[in-house]
């Protein structure tokens, strides 16, 4: 007979134990969150990009990591439970940006080709992921034709403090197919904001 889990390890207790393991024990009495990072980067011929290394110096709206960069405050925390790339335009006239799209709408679907690498303080925690994958015919968690968001198998932890960088390389591509182009990588999922008082 097959055995039914009555009791499922969630996120949290996740985030909360891998803490535990680095002598962060004041997690749990954290502010439980959503929480969402995002790091935008241009499109500019290179073929590799790495995504959050650096980002303390893109301000809104290409990165909403802050001064804190590719790492998390004291307190802070996430559990990356989903994964997206998103092609951004700039409108050079006014330098917004405009019209967000899924990545197999690339000039030529090279974003599609890609391999994507998260490593936390130096050490892989998702290796070569092919960013095909993110495409609705082949991701196993897409419920419709324009569903892009990825739900990771593993929930991967990043605590406070330490470094995170994503990895992304692309095959060659015509940079001139890509002029005024944009590629964001967002990571998302529950994690904990520092609560000095008390918790919601």
């Amino acid at each position: 007979m097959r055995e039914i889990i009555t009791n499922r390890f969630t996120p949290q207790d996740k985030n909360i134990a891998v803490n535990n393991r680095f002598g962060n024990s004041g997690i749990k009495k954290q502010q439980g969150s959503s929480v969402l990072k995002y790091d935008t980067l241009p499109l500019d011929g290179r073929t590799t990009l790495n995504f959050f290394e650096g980002a303390a110096a893109r301000n809104f709206p290409l990165s909403n990591c802050g001064s804190d960069g590719n790492k998390l405050g004291v307190g802070n925390t996430l559990v990356v439970e989903r994964i997206y790339l998103t092609l951004i335009q700039q409108n050079i006239e006014d330098t917004l940006f405009g019209n967000p799209n899924p990545i197999n709408f690339s000039p030529d679907g090279t974003l599609s080709m890609g391999e994507l690498n998260f490593s936390i303080a130096n050490s892989t925690v998702l290796k070569n992921f092919p960013t095909l994958s993110l495409l609705p015919n082949y991701n196993y968690s897409a419920g419709a034709t324009n569903d892009n968001v990825y739900l990771l198998d593993t929930n991967i932890v990043i605590p406070p403090l330490l470094e995170y960088i994503a990895q992304l390389r692309l095959p060659a591509y015509n940079a001139l197919d890509y002029k005024n182009l944009f590629l964001r990588l967002t990571i998302e999922g529950s994690g904990s904001l520092i609560a000095p008082r008390t918790t919601f």
